[in-house]
């Protein structure tokens, strides 16, 4: 293994999440299906909520995913920003959520919701550095999931193979989970 290396681990939340996501901004009664404003003018958390939930859900089935939770009044208008989080495997993970395209008429939008922070599925991460090193055993730890800033390094130990057992520094590039070894 070379004394530095880059490869893109896949991260849990990064394809589904970083995608526009188009849903009405506010709770409302339309007929048309269509969203209309909430009397009040505020987002719908519960629905941010339980689209972080699905959304999560569909970038990592392997992993329990629970336990959103968005602050309780957010008013619409374009470019409010707010953090939520849902539990992934037991760890807290934020989510920075944008309003766009706010139609001050109907008081309805779009979410950008963007992972916080790099959250990392460490068996796929794992994988990727057994591929690395044919025949390597892997450890990065206990955890199936971690959450990282940007710039955080942790380690894991890498034998076998055609290497002698090593410990490898990583570090999180970015929020998309691309990590390089230091």
């Amino acid at each position: 293994m070379s004394n530095r290396a880059s490869w893109r681990a896949r991260p849990l939340a990064a394809l589904a999440l970083l995608l526009l996501v188009m849903l009405p901004a506010c709770r409302g009664g339309g007929g048309d299906g269509g969203a209309s404003a909430a009397t009040d003018g505020a987002v719908d958390t519960q629905e941010v909520e339980s689209l972080l939930v699905s959304t999560q859900q569909r970038a990592s089935p392997e992993f329990d995913v629970r336990d959103p939770s968005c602050p309780a009044r957010i008013v619409v208008e374009e470019g409010a920003t707010f953090q939520c989080t849902v539990v992934v495997e037991g760890v807290v993970a934020p989510f920075n959520v944008t309003l766009r395209g706010v139609n001050e008429g109907s008081r309805t939008g779009q979410f950008d919701i963007r992972p916080a922070k790099a959250i990392l599925s460490i068996p796929k991460l794992v994988d990727v550095l057994r591929a690395r090193v044919p025949g390597a055993t892997v450890d990065c730890g206990p955890e199936r999931v971690r959450v990282l800033d940007v710039g955080a390094t942790f380690q894991c130990r890498v034998s076998g193979g055609s290497q002698p057992e090593q410990t490898i520094t990583l570090r999180v590039d970015d929020v998309l989970g691309n990590v390089t070894q230091v």
